[in-house]
């Protein structure tokens, strides 16, 4: 259960500082041929 709260703590911290960077979320060009 730690591990999980670590990644998870982790992936949010990447997620807010990239929206205060104003830099965009990396995408899979694999999925997005998939997706559409």
């Amino acid at each position: 259960m730690k591990q999980h709260f670590i990644i998870s703590s982790q992936n949010e911290y990447s997620f807010w500082e990239m929206a205060y960077t104003l830099e965009k979320w990396p995408v899979n060009t694999d999925v997005k041929e998939v997706i559409g």
